[in-house]
């Protein structure tokens, strides 16, 4: 009888440990210091490192730096980097189209031609490939983002991020769409 309550016992604890979950969060300000990161880098506007602290420990001050100990998104992979270098040279061809309102910006982290009728039509063709190699790589970076750091369940929340920062980060004059699906214009 002893043995059959000790084995009884042992099954319960078995089963309340199996009942134990992880709760892993998903690194919200991470991503979006990722965001920003990978978006400087493709637009070419890369900024320089935050300078020492006035308190003389070299750690900055500023908002949103990601403190030691806190998560961090990993977007040093080599898939993330060969996409990331695909989308700056890409991007070199389509910022005219971007400044003069051809393409535009969706709330989706995407690109869409925003007045294809615009577009001579002896160049629609290549912009419209463009358009459509940068949103495949899009969709894959963010995929390629949430595999590199373990976390593919992660890849709408890296998506949602990316496209309020691509918005945010966009040049004055460039058109974006809201949440209603209304095309703005940056101001």
């Amino acid at each position: 009888m002893l043995r059959l309550r000790i084995y009884l016992f042992f099954a319960l604890g078995l089963l309340l440990a199996a009942c134990v979950t992880v709760n892993i969060y998903f690194p919200a300000a991470a991503a979006e210091q990722a965001a920003d990161q990978v978006i400087n880098n493709v637009w070419g506007t890369e900024q320089p490192p935050p300078p020492p602290s006035p308190n003389g420990t070299g750690k900055s001050t500023q908002p949103n730096q990601i403190k030691p100990g806190e998560a961090n998104l990993d977007i040093s992979s080599p898939a993330v980097q060969a996409l990331r270098e695909s989308m700056a040279q890409r991007h070199k061809q389509l910022e005219i189209y971007y400044d003069d309102g051809k393409i535009a910006l969706t709330k989706d982290a995407l690109i869409v031609l925003r007045k294809p009728a615009k577009i001579p039509l002896k160049d629609r063709s290549k912009l419209k490939n463009w358009v459509t190699e940068e949103n495949k790589d899009r969709v894959n970076l963010y995929r390629q983002i949430a595999a590199a750091n373990g976390h593919p369940d992660w890849e709408a929340q890296i998506r949602a991020i990316f496209a309020k920062r691509w918005i945010k980060k966009a040049k004055p004059g460039w058109w974006y769409q809201d949440e209603n699906k209304q095309w703005q214009r940056k101001e």
